[in-house]
């Protein structure tokens, strides 16, 4: 049989709870078909033979399809709330080959569940649209949870980040993420809303960005504000904070106390009028502080 000439539809599973269909099968493409209910799909990489699985426990190979820059991996699961769970050796088996993958989650909730044990990069291009690691891209994708060190890059346009709990939020309001350890914001503005515990590093990027702070959390993680005119802002924070400036680079501020940041331009305090700013006396060979109705500090080399 000629490589290139697909095989007929035949059922993946017979199962009434989550009959799913694979189609299109050459020897570098294939697609996976869902039901009109919601669906699990496994994939994974074993000895350089694609896997699927739909239990995570009974796995079927797919020898017919072998890695190159020409393959293609479709996963389009239709309606209902579908999970596709992407393994970390499918991720490197298109990573060394060339090839792609793409996921359609179709109507309703639909999450990526990305690989365990490698830290890999999501890049959200578009509303519920992405990739991962620029090899395996998504579309009509409401939820991605990472399960390693991950990070997770907004699109190069003025971005909502809502977090609302340990590596958890929304982004632009369309997307939810869960368990990712790092945000990247995009070149334009991108607003950082904190409501909640949260341990996080979060690099906004280009553009004058915000971080506003509520409901009294301090998260661990660096806080990052990078080119533009960036904002610290505890307007809403109900208790005093404290902040130590301990350096300077052509990006901005740094420093440590209720938050760890750098590269920050303009710290907006509460309505508490213990709030503190100190400048650490061995970080600055000169302090220059100008209490006016708009109180700035100076080293003067950079001032907020």
């Amino acid at each position: 049989m000629d490589a290139n000439q697909p095989l007929e539809l035949s059922p993946l599973v017979t199962s009434d709870v989550n009959p799913l269909l694979i189609e299109g099968l050459t020897g570098n493409r294939v697609t996976f078909t869902g039901s009109a209910a919601g669906d699990s799909l496994y994939l994974r990489v074993n000895a350089d033979i694609l896997e699927y699985s739909i239990d995570n426990t009974n796995y079927t190979p797919v020898e017919l399809l072998s890695f190159s820059s020409q393959t293609q991996i479709t996963v389009n699961l239709l309606a209902g709330d579908n999970s596709l769970f992407v393994d970390a050796s499918l991720i490197q088996a298109l990573q060394d080959s060339g090839g792609q993958a793409s996921f359609t989650g179709g109507a309703d909730a639909d999450t990526i569940f990305g690989p365990g044990g490698v830290n890999v990069t999501w890049n959200v291009t578009g509303a519920n649209t992405g990739n991962i690691a620029g090899v395996f891209g998504f579309t009509e994708t409401e939820n991605l949870t990472g399960r390693g060190n991950d990070t997770l890059v907004g699109a190069n346009q003025a971005n909502l980040w809502t977090l609302n709990g340990n590596g958890t939020g929304t982004l632009n309001g369309q997307i939810s993420f869960n368990n990712i350890a790092n945000l990247t914001g995009g070149s334009v503005e991108d607003t950082f809303i904190i409501s909640d515990v949260t341990t996080v590093n979060i690099d906004a990027g280009a553009g004058a960005d915000r971080f506003r702070f509520n409901d009294g959390v301090n998260p661990t993680g660096l806080i990052t504000g990078g080119a533009g005119n960036d904002f610290l802002d505890f307007t809403t924070f109900p208790t005093a904070i404290n902040l130590t400036l301990n350096g300077a680079d052509t990006t901005g501020f740094n420093g440590t106390g209720t938050v760890s940041f750098a590269g920050i331009d303009t710290i907006v305090g509460t309505e508490n009028t213990r709030d503190t700013l100190t400048a650490n006396p061995t970080a600055f060979s000169e302090s220059v502080w100008n209490l006016d109705a708009e109180p700035t500090f100076s080293d003067r080399t950079r001032t907020p």
